[in-house]
């Protein structure tokens, strides 16, 4: 008898375990996604990154055209943002050079930039590190980097700023 019992509790603790193991299972099943058509960036931008900051999108640096005569690629100190809420870009502030190969790293309302490639390509590497203040839209300096670098990684740890890796290149 008791072992009966013991074998109705330990399938009731099964089923209900399963039941909320399903329930859980579901509630994180992500949908199938789709991509949209969203209003066009203000210039043809590449090679220049995105970083999001709450609710928006702040557009950095990056080649912005092509001369084909040249065969030149012009970098852009353009930073634009962009609202979801409206699908709209607006233009929010210029880098102190056109700049590319940048990695933005968010902290609260700043947005860091450290090394790079500067001017039109193939621009010289940079030791500069930029704070940019989104609820301005005031760009500053930072302490630069040991050396100039280009395309390496910038993170944020903690309170501390990481650079890793890069490219040095003297134009």
């Amino acid at each position: 008898m008791l072992t009966r019992l013991l074998f109705r509790l330990a399938a009731l603790v099964l089923v209900v375990a399963a039941a909320f193991y399903a329930l859980l299972w579901w509630s994180f099943q992500p949908t199938p996604a789709a991509w949209t058509t969203a209003a066009p960036s203000p210039i043809p931008r590449f090679e220049g990154p995105a970083a999001v900051v709450g609710d928006r999108v702040f557009a950095l640096g990056g080649f912005g055209s092509y001369q084909a005569e040249e065969r030149l690629l012009v970098a852009t100190a353009k930073v634009d943002v962009y609202d979801p809420a409206t699908d709209r870009w607006t233009p929010f502030t210029e880098l102190p050079a056109p700049i590319t190969h940048i990695n933005p790293v968010v902290d609260g309302n700043l947005i860091w930039i450290a090394g790079g490639f500067e001017g039109d390509n193939p621009g010289g590497t940079t030791a500069s590190v930029w704070r940019i203040d989104i609820r301005t839209g005031e760009v500053t300096a930072g302490p630069p980097l040991p050396a100039p670098r280009g395309g390496g990684g910038l993170i944020r740890l903690g309170r501390w700023l990481h650079y890793a890796g890069g490219y040095y290149f003297s134009d």
